[in-house]
């Protein structure tokens, strides 16, 4: 996963880290949960990948749900400890997205923050409930040379300023790329330039069971 100065800039308004402040338990609780279609079924062989860190993420070691759509996931090395002062309680904190090629979460989220309370319990469990999703693929090419480009991009709901901001992606030396699990949609694609420019590329709606291609176009520049 690519990191970025968004840091995925998660709201953390009411928590702070305080390491002083939060006790070591003898043993952290694990992270459980169950991955189910919008009738309760389990999806199986859905990637659940955890997430550590706080103002810079990482990605750990990642796990698939089961034939009943359950995972468990240890936090003994993935999590960021978090203190809310209002309430004078400690969480670790983790990161969860999701892959698969056929399923994406009813949300329409990409990113998910959990917070495990370290209250004492040995496992917390969090479900989720998934839809049909969708794909995008296609190429970006220079506006100006028509060669393709390896470009960082983008994707978010909405169309302007990223306001639902969804995933970043690059499309490789041949200009291609190809995003799966898409929540069905509208969504906008723009540049992730080097410069911090963000320019238009294009929009498209993603409808579950189908890849949307695009001929994104990078506008000549001076």
């Amino acid at each position: 996963m690519r990191l970025t100065p968004f840091a995925l800039a998660l709201t953390l308004a009411s928590s702070c880290t305080n390491p002083a402040s939060i006790a070591e338990p003898t043993h952290l609780p694990s992270l459980g949960g169950r991955i189910v279609d919008a009738e309760g079924r389990g999806l199986p062989g859905i990637t659940v990948t955890p997430h550590g860190g706080l103002a810079t993420r990482w990605a750990c070691a990642a796990t698939r749900t089961d034939q009943d759509g359950r995972f468990e996931l240890s936090l003994a090395e993935c999590g960021a400890r978090v203190w809310h002062s209002d309430d004078e309680t400690a969480h670790v904190l983790v990161g969860l997205t999701f892959s698969d090629t056929t399923y994406a979460c009813v949300d329409g989220r990409s990113w998910w923050d959990v917070e495990v309370p370290l209250d004492g319990r040995a496992r917390f469990e969090r479900d989720f409930v998934f839809v049909p999703g969708g794909a995008i693929e296609g190429r970006v090419v220079d506006g100006k040379t028509g060669e393709p480009l390896a470009l960082g991009m983008r994707l978010y709901t909405g169309t302007a300023g990223a306001t639902g901001f969804f995933r970043w992606f690059e499309s490789e030396s041949d200009g291609r790329f190809r995003e799966i699990g898409l929540a069905p949609g509208d969504y906008t694609l723009d540049g992730n330039l080097v410069d911090g420019g963000y320019p238009l590329l294009g929009r498209c709606k993603v409808e579950a069971g189908v890849t949307t291609k695009v001929e994104l176009v990078l506008g000549a520049r001076d």
